[in-house]
């Protein structure tokens, strides 16, 4: 390909030495077959410019093969697929990324609510262990909630294939979270800083799962579109 075409490929991207660095094309032949192959048998290893003609030509062959408008369609399909995969494996899966949480923080600010993000709420099962001396890992059956006011506030996100999990996880966990202890007697001991429960939900769960909750301990559930409802309720 004549350092033109390279150049208008690499328009923006690279610099003409970069685009002259480019080895010939056997080369990139077999660093295409090796990319191919992955990592594993990856004797060459193709430079950003090389992997920029390669698409360009691929591109071009598209275009002459299967016409404009199916290389269009094509195009869009690809784009999807991998806008799907990053949400999905990568951004969705990193425990850095919490659209709920920061969605809820961001209003209770807006609206001067105070509220305390406590990292690890504990279950009653934890209080009762560490009040009889045992060491417990402070992760150990605890929650990340926030308390607003005196209500506890807490979210969750699953896909289809998870939200019948995630309501069972947290339809067990209803209860505890308003449950300090086990008191003298074995009657359980009800937190006094909470009055009230909120979840936030995101997923399509269905009305069975959400009736679950609800009869599990949650006192009011919304979804990410109910905040100005929310903000109301709490106490």
């Amino acid at each position: 390909m004549p350092i033109s075409s390279r150049l208008n490929l690499a328009h923006g991207l690279f610099t003409p030495a970069d685009m002259r660095a480019t080895r010939n094309s056997r080369t990139i032949e077999y660093g295409m077959r090796d990319w191919l192959y992955g990592d594993e048998r990856q004797n060459f290893t193709l430079q950003p410019q090389e992997l920029l003609l390669v698409a360009g030509a691929m591109s071009q062959m598209l275009l002459s093969t299967v016409g404009q408008h199916l290389n269009e369609d094509l195009g869009e399909r690809l784009k999807e697929y991998f806008v799907d995969d990053t949400i999905e494996t990568k951004l969705v899966a990193h425990p850095a990324f919490r659209p709920l949480k920061d969605l809820l923080i961001l209003t209770l600010n807006s609206k001067n609510i105070p509220f305390r993000d406590v990292a690890y709420y504990p279950s009653p099962l934890a209080t009762l262990a560490t009040r009889d001396g045992k060491k417990l890992n402070i992760r150990a059956g605890a929650t990340n909630v926030l308390l607003a006011k005196n209500t506890l506030i807490r979210w969750i996100s699953a896909t289809d294939e998870g939200r019948t999990h995630k309501c069972k996880e947290f339809c067990g966990r209803a209860w505890g979270l308003r449950v300090a202890g086990v008191g003298q007697g074995g009657t359980l001991d009800v937190r006094a800083d909470v009055a009230k429960t909120i979840l936030v939900v995101d997923g399509t769960f269905d009305q069975a799962e959400l009736s679950a909750l609800s009869v599990a301990g949650w006192d009011e559930i919304f979804y990410p579109d109910e905040m100005d409802r929310l903000v109301k309720a709490i106490v």
